[in-house]
């Protein structure tokens, strides 16, 4: 059977503006309930283009003619979301996420189609499905399109992005072994990567030698929705230097839940400070710092200890009397 096509292609164009919708939509939910969820990370849609999508069916066909005897049926990345976490543990966030706001049809970790002593594209893929209550009447047209949603670390993204030209195998021959050493050793040094970044992480996580970055770990997951930049995780560091020496022991080892706490207790509060910093312009230079939830936190609580902490430490008192200032809390 020979496909046509400008048929496909045809077809296909009339099915685009859906697709595009779908993807937008997807990343839309995908994006909004991952930030209720207190992740940082990068979530994107597009929808495949009609040259793309036409390549991809000839090839498919030609490698399975039976499966692909229908290939723009067949095809399911037609719209695709992408989600770039920053660790391997952050996978798990994303995977019980999707499966509580998309309707998931089927799920594949890449990592599993390798023997031991094989390498290969890493990345995490779900095929799913928007759920009927995330649809206006006006987007019923939506309602049983599939989307493809890859999952990737920022580092198995950096090597999707680059691996395309690298994994080409020369027709009718096998790429020569110079090639495929090197790239077998990218790959692994992809897997290397993340798992030592992972292992490091917990391991400060647990040192108390390493506490403001635990902290700082814990205050980004709780400040996401109040970002309104990449914070700068020097000046974080050195402010919960200081901060950690007006929590006792058991303050500390209970810190992640009291942020919780804390933060549910006073979000009213804390948004309505921040936008009336931004609609003010007005300039406060930790307001918008993860660490401004737990100086909040302890100018509440432990308004002398912080004062004590702060004083000792090298830092200027300005911009912790301006901090009390926006909540309107006294520094003792």
């Amino acid at each position: 059977m020979t496909l046509d096509w400008a048929a496909i292609r045809d077809s296909y164009n009339k099915e685009y503006p859906a697709y595009k919708d779908l993807a937008e939509k997807v990343a839309g939910v995908v994006r909004r309930e991952l930030e209720a969820a207190h992740l940082h990370c990068h979530v994107e849609g597009r929808p495949k283009e009609a040259l793309s999508l036409v390549v991809k069916a000839f090839r498919k066909h030609s490698e399975q003619p039976d499966k692909y005897a229908d290939p723009l049926a067949a095809i399911g990345d037609k719209a695709g979301v992408r989600v770039i976490v920053d660790d391997l543990d952050a996978r798990e966030v994303v995977h019980r996420t999707l499966d509580s706001c998309l309707a998931v049809l089927s799920f594949e970790d890449t990592a599993e189609r390798y023997q031991p002593h094989e390498l290969g594209y890493l990345g995490q893929h779900y095929q799913v499905r928007l759920l009927d209550t995330d649809l206006s009447a006006e987007e019923s047209y939506l309602r049983g399109l599939e989307c493809e949603v890859q999952v990737h670390t920022r580092a198995q993204n950096a090597w999707s992005t680059v691996s395309h030209p690298l994994l080409y195998k020369p027709a009718g021959r096998e790429p020569s072994q110079l090639v495929t050493r090197r790239v077998m050793r990218a790959i692994a040094l992809v897997s290397l990567f993340d798992e030592q970044v992972e292992e490091a992480r917990r391991e400060i996580m647990t040192d108390p030698n390493y506490r403001p970055a635990f902290m700082l770990s814990v205050l980004k997951r709780q400040f996401f929705n109040w970002l309104r930049s990449e914070p700068d995780d020097e000046l974080s560091l050195a402010v919960l230097e200081v901060v950690q020496r007006a929590y006792t022991a058991d303050e500390l080892r209970d810190f992640e839940s009291k942020m919780d706490e804390f933060v549910r207790a006073h979000r009213r509060t804390i948004d309505g400070v921040m936008q009336a910093y931004v609609e003010g312009g007005s300039y406060n230079p930790l307001l918008f710092q993860p660490e401004a939830i737990a100086v909040y936190e302890r100018l509440k609580s432990a308004p002398t200890q912080l004062k004590a902490a702060w004083v000792a430490s090298p830092l200027p008192l300005e911009p912790l009397d301006l901090l009390g200032e926006a909540f309107a809390v006294a520094v003792p």
